[in-house]
């Protein structure tokens, strides 16, 4: 299996980390009245255990290539980016502090399945795992530490 891949830059899933990330980069310098997400988390096991996977999953999406990956069609990026699309809603709905349990899932749930479809798009098994392991920490914490 492993030898239908190679190391490769993947400047489109460079792109998509830094469309993903471009929101928190906004959240980091301009806080919101009522922040819940700066909070200290219930469990920072589980938040190490989830950067973690977030670096793999980054490292393995950026440069690593299925070989016998074919272009993906117009239809799979479109997939991808309603995921980016509802993700940067979500966050429109938490700076307008409408912050509700489907907020804060769609914060956690949408970046997730954007890596994971673009991931399944390209062949890119290698990323799926980390990816699946990064999307249940990410949405966990969400829930035990935002919702519960």
């Amino acid at each position: 299996m492993l030898k239908n891949y190679k190391f490769s830059f993947q400047l489109s899933a460079l792109a998509l980390f830094l469309f993903i990330m471009a929101p928190n980069f906004i959240w980091f310098a301009i806080p919101v009245e009522n922040d819940i997400l700066r909070k200290e988390a219930v469990l920072p096991a589980l938040d190490i255990i989830q950067s973690v996977f977030q670096a793999l999953l980054i490292a393995t999406l950026i440069f690593i290539k299925n070989k016998t990956s074919q272009p993906p069609s117009r239809l799979s990026y479109i997939s991808v980016i309603s995921m980016v699309i509802l993700y940067y809603l979500s966050w429109v709905l938490y700076y307008f502090n409408i912050v509700n349990y489907l907020s804060i899932l769609g914060l956690a749930v949408f970046p997730c399945l954007a890596f994971l479809l673009y991931a399944v798009i390209h062949k890119n098994y290698v990323a799926v795992i980390p990816t699946i392991i990064f999307a249940v920490c990410h949405i966990a914490g969400s829930v035990i530490n935002f919702i519960i």
